[in-house]
């Protein structure tokens, strides 16, 4: 359930979407006029480099679960263009955390008298801040990772100075309103003059919408639960409005919880629709919520098999083909401790290779991912199955998927070799 907090401010109405795209949640770019700096206490030194073991050692070097972030803070500023750094005062902040395919919350406020103003206790995620200046444009800070790296976040915005008007309407079936729609607007890369990140439009009950953008080319992205999403180009010039409608398809979809075998949630697990055997074919797949919840896009008169990975866990289910347009709800999938596979990546010439991306693949399950190994090169993947083989690679390497060492039901550790494109 979407979660909605008033900080300074009015209630926004609740925000429930379902997102299908990864990109709206990665975007990492960042303008003169809205940048981020992250306030981290310094580290200490590193030591001199010792020279590489002669065989690998298994256990990485990275936190412990236990050591997790509780909570971060968020600065943010907002200031005019012209009078030069002018700060805005009840400039409207909305805060958006999202997940990897629909918002989970969303923190509403007000800038103070020096155009500031503080999030505080914040729950580890992705964040989208929408700003919205007393009669200035709409516009978006870059995304905001909370992590043990970056505990503390402070985000400068410039309000644009003028724009023009976007209206439009979103529709699902037969024409009507759909219940939970919602406007994601974005730049695309290389065309970002007032946009860094991914900014929330509201949709009112009849699915309509209406904001003001600076003038540049934008990305439309609108959703709604158990529809498919649908993208759009425009461009605002110097027009007095620009309009757009979306209808979209309506999507089954199915939804349940992922548990332990105490019947306690399973966070942040990936749902798989799978098996796969094609490692650049896309699938659906999501993540759950702090309650274990999970929304999945499936196609109509298929035979079901979803797998979920979180916490250390596995667990599968194997559904019956979905016939109704309403989808599924109600699955349960009871995840088991899995199998810990421990591994090292290495150069050719012997050396560990640090901070490589590791890739790995479950076929019968559809389970893929990529794990990040420490500065030794070392890396751990937990929630494997016990009596399915396991592909291994290091991401980006010469032979990719093709040269990935099978890890069997038997195998505890793996040692990869990342040999360099030739291209590079």
């Amino acid at each position: 359930m979407l979660q909605s907090h008033d900080q300074e401010a009015s209630r926004l109405p609740a925000l429930r979407i379902a997102l299908r795209s990864t990109v709206w949640f990665l975007v990492s770019s960042t303008l003169a006029t809205a940048t981020i700096a992250l306030m981290v206490p310094s580290a200490p030194p590193a030591p001199a480099p010792s020279p590489p073991p002669a065989a690998p050692t298994w256990e990485p070097t990275m936190g412990r679960a236990s050591d997790a972030l509780e909570a971060c803070q968020l600065r943010v500023m907002v200031v005019a263009r012209d009078p030069l750094e002018a700060p805005i005062v009840d400039a409207k902040l909305s805060l958006a955390r999202v997940g990897s395919d629909r918002t989970l919350e969303v923190w509403a406020a007000l800038t103070d008298s020096g155009g500031a103003h503080r999030f505080a206790a914040l729950p580890q995620g992705l964040y989208h801040l929408t700003v919205a200046a007393p009669g200035r444009p709409l516009t978006a800070s870059p995304v905001f990772r909370c992590d043990e790296s970056s505990a503390r976040g402070f985000v400068h915005v410039t309000a644009p100075d003028a724009g023009a008007a976007l209206a439009g309407r979103i529709t699902g079936l037969f024409g009507k309103a759909v219940a939970g729609a919602e406007l994601l607007v974005a730049q695309p890369e290389g065309a970002q003059s007032t946009f860094a990140g991914v900014a929330h439009v509201r949709v009112d009950e009849d699915g309509r919408f209406s904001t003001t953008l600076a003038k540049g080319r934008y990305q439309l992205l609108a959703t709604a639960p158990s529809h498919t999403a649908q993208m759009q180009m425009v461009t605002i010039g110097e027009e007095a409005k620009a309009k757009t409608v979306f209808a979209l398809e309506f999507t089954p979809r199915v939804e349940g919880r992922v548990v332990d075998e105490e019947g306690g949630p399973v966070r942040d697990a990936l749902v798989h629709l799978g098996a796969t055997y094609d490692p650049k074919a896309g699938r659906s797949s999501a993540r759950t919520d702090a309650e274990g919840r999970f929304s999945l896009a499936v196609a109509g008169g298929q035979a079901l098999h979803l797998s979920a990975r979180g916490e250390g866990l596995l667990g599968s289910v194997d559904l019956q083909p979905v016939t109704s347009l309403s989808g599924l709800s109600g699955v349960q999938i009871v995840a088991h401790a899995g199998r810990v596979l421990r591994g090292a990546v290495q150069n050719v010439d012997g050396s560990p290779k640090p901070y490589a991306d590791v890739a790995f693949r479950v076929r019968d399950l559809g389970l893929s991912g990529v794990e990040r190994a420490d500065a030794e090169g070392r890396f751990v993947l937990s929630g494997m199955p016990l009596l399915a083989d396991v592909e291994v690679w290091a991401d980006g390497n010469a032979t990719g998927a093709w040269g990935a060492v099978v890890a069997g039901p038997h195998d505890e550790n793996v040692l990869l070799t990342y040999v360099a494109p030739a291209y590079r």
